[in-house]
């Protein structure tokens, strides 16, 4: 926060130390006029993509589960108290769970109130408002990583909502010694508007150092959740808004000022009423006013690039011509040599970087044959690089790989963007970084791989082609009575379902099995009774050992009240039986979305589903814009959801999925490339459970197959599954 917050008293609730370490030198949410104007100034536009740290490596986690109105966990947080006369705020911070509480949802809830029951003094008299502010210090604290809440902001004139950090030194140097770390600050007359700032010795309070990051159109923050982060490492932070990077700080942007970044800092959360920079509330301000969180995340590898050298075609190293590093220096492939200019980091700001400077697109192209070059860092989509684990490198602007022209590994050979081919020229082994994608996508992004027919690919093939590490494998049927077998008639074990199932993991990946589909005896209305078919779902879940299974409910199947009831039910059998193994249901839609009947029946009887995933295509979509017409009907499901389930709409999002089909449909619609792209535009900024499409068989330029071997459109191969494969989740 921008200015100091040094209360009046020391916090009631901690011994003097941690009050001096938290609330006494808690120094900085106030931003004076003068910093607001300069934060405004300097406010960017979104610019790059950031990634979320591995969650493997996740050191501390807040989900905030637990039962309604129930406090925060005093193992990880502790309440502080008191009043802020510095910052000139209104509110006294109260202890317990009176103002910071649980709901019940996954959600904390710091509620401002304009009351005083208790009679609180504050700096200017009998306190008009209450709220909260947590801190972990003495509990948890981080040298750098990726540091990242996922919160939606209240509204109105005087609110002031914060996520930021401390130098857990602050109780022996004071402030600013100590250095601040703001990662969002929001003030109620900017409602559009977030601000990420660094205070420390010579630039603090109205001359912090940061940038202010708007939403496009005029978006107000409080209308939804976002993603609000910091990608920390020894000499730079970086500051994202649902994974859109907007400033980058490092050593030199402070003049020769000392860095104070490079120790421990502990988290806070509170939500302060008027002040310096916010102003007071006024007739417009309603109360109460919540700020709501919905996880507090810190890993230790956000920001921790490793440098190396990137080698490709013929061994050669991506090298920067002449170990210059001004602007516009050309990046080529030369011997490997262990020099400086053939030593890059992969940042988690998406950036790659050399001699100080970043990879980059020239003027920003996207043509074939644009040229790459060494630029000074701007936070430019022309600098932003995805390095998935199929070993290309990526500008997702244009859509387009790292290219060695011409195919030559010769010294000297420029490096370009180019169309994906997966050719030799494009693929390259860099040095380990941020880039990985995160682990929540992979399940969700599962594409349907069929051994039934349509020339089954490779599953190998594709994983090493696009990065993506699971597939949805179809079908499950029934053999009989209740019988389950792949397509009713391939068994269950020991034939080539099993030994797909074994290649994939092997790779790495895994596998859900789809039971259903449109035809075929389908064990839903095969087997008699809910307690065999949820006997028959275990069979399978035994056989393989399963994390998820998919149920594609159609036809007669969904349109029998009877089947849906049955279905239902045996999975909440599945469900009591395989804690934690997720449960999808992928049916049909029309364009404005879903009929109710089966998500009815599910929330009626107490089943949660993963995701609901419906399957927007044959539905009457000929000579339509199929992207928007699955966003219709996405829209449509997430309401059905929502009401069906009393979810907020970030919950029934997350409950949802969508099931596209790649190519010309069976009625002659036409899904593309684009329109992947489109949905997959909707599905990160709603956070979907699942995104997959049918089928990867289809992935793939016709070339005189089937409707089963092909897509029907202009396509390079596994295209479509590389869209998808970008999906964080």
């Amino acid at each position: 926060m921008d200015s100091p917050r040094l209360p009046r008293r020391l916090l009631l609730s901690v011994v003097s130390f941690l009050a001096l370490a938290s609330l006494s030198t808690g120094l900085t949410q106030g931003a004076s006029a003068s910093a607001a104007d300069r934060a405004a100034d300097s406010t960017a536009r979104p610019a790059a993509t950031a990634r979320p740290a591995k969650a493997a490596a996740v050191t501390f986690s807040d989900e905030f589960d637990g039962a309604a109105g129930s406090a925060v966990n005093g193992s990880k947080w502790q309440i502080e108290t008191g009043d802020n006369v510095n910052n000139h705020e209104r509110q006294y911070y109260t202890a317990g769970n009176s103002n910071a509480a649980l709901d019940g949802q996954g959600h904390l809830v710091i509620t401002a109130r304009r009351e005083n029951p208790n009679n609180y003094q504050c700096w200017y008299g009998r306190c008009e408002y209450t709220s909260a502010r947590l801190n972990t210090s003495g509990k948890f604290t981080t040298t750098y990583g990726r540091v990242e809440a996922r919160m939606k902001v209240p509204r109105g004139q005087g609110m002031w909502p914060a996520f930021w950090m401390l130098g857990n030194d602050i109780g022996q140097v004071g402030w600013p010694n100590s250095g601040e770390i703001d990662i969002m600050e929001n003030v109620g007359f900017e409602p559009s508007t977030v601000h990420g700032t660094l205070h420390g010795p010579g630039y603090s309070g109205s001359g912090g150092i940061g940038a202010g990051y708007s939403l496009p159109g005029g978006q107000a923050f409080a209308d939804a959740y976002h993603t609000f982060a910091v990608d920390w490492s020894p000499n730079a932070i970086t500051w994202s808004v649902d994974g859109t990077v907007y400033q980058r700080r490092t050593p030199a942007d402070l003049g020769g000022r000392q860095w104070v970044f490079n120790k421990p800092f502990f988290v806070i959360l509170n939500l302060a009423v008027g002040g310096y920079w916010p102003g007071d509330p006024d007739g417009s301000t309603s109360f109460p006013q919540q700020l709501l969180v919905d996880y507090v995340r810190v890993s230790t590898d956000g920001g921790q690039p490793a440098g190396g050298a990137i080698t490709g075609v013929g061994g050669k190293c991506v090298d920067v011509a002449g170990a210059n590093n001004a602007n516009g220096t050309a990046v080529q492939l030369y011997d490997c040599n262990g020099s400086a200019a053939q030593q890059w980091t992969v940042g988690s700001d998406g950036t790659i970087r050399a001699l100080g400077k970043c990879l980059d697109v020239a003027s920003g192209g996207t043509a074939d044959g644009t040229l790459v070059q060494l630029w000074d860092c701007n936070g430019s989509a022309a600098q932003q690089w995805a390095v998935p684990a199929a070993r290309d490198i990526v500008n997702p602007q244009a859509d387009k790989c790292l290219d060695a022209t011409g195919g030559s590994s010769a010294n000297g050979t420029r490096l370009q963007i180019w169309t994906c081919t997966g050719a030799a020229n494009q693929k390259w082994t860099a040095p380990s970084g941020g880039t990985t994608p995160p682990g929540p996508g992979a399940m969700a992004v599962a594409p349907y791989l069929y051994n039934g027919w349509g020339s089954p690919p490779s599953p190998t093939t594709v994983m090493n082609a696009t990065g993506v590490k699971w597939f949805t494998l179809a079908f499950v049927l029934s053999n009989g009575y209740c019988n389950p077998q792949w397509d009713g008639g391939r068994p269950l074990t020991g034939g080539v379902d099993q030994q797909t199932i074994n290649t994939v993991r092997s790779a790495g990946g895994d596998v859900i099995p789809s039971f259903g589909g449109w035809s075929g005896n389908k064990l839903e209305s095969s087997c008699g009774s809910a307690g065999e078919l949820a006997a028959a779902y275990q069979k399978v879940i035994n056989a393989y050992g399963l994390k998820a299974i998919d149920i594609d409910i159609e036809a007669a199947a969904y349109d029998s009240p009877t089947v849906q009831q049955r279905t239902v039910d045996a999975l909440k059998t599945v469900r009591a039986n395989n804690p934690g193994i997720k449960v999808y249901i992928t049916f049909g839609t029309g364009q404005n979305g879903p009929d109710n009947s089966l998500i009815s029946k599910a929330a009626a009887s107490g089943l949660t589903v993963d995701s609901w995933t419906i399957m927007p295509f044959n539905f009457g979509g000929a000579g339509q814009n199929m992207g928007q017409l699955t966003l219709r009907a996405a829209e449509g499901l997430k309401n059905t959801v929502k009401s069906a389930y009393g979810y907020s709409d970030d919950q029934a999002y997350r409950h949802t999925g969508i099931s596209s089909m790649n190519g010309i449909t069976d009625n002659g619609e036409t899904v593309t490339v684009n329109d992947f792209r489109t949905i997959l535009g909707y599905a990160q900024q709603r956070h979907l459970a699942r995104l997959t499409f049918w089928s990867v068989n289809r992935d793939r330029p016709c070339t005189g197959g089937g409707a089963d071997t092909c897509s029907g459109v202009s396509q390079q191969p596994w295209d479509f599954t590389r869209v998808f494969a970008q999906y964080t989740g």
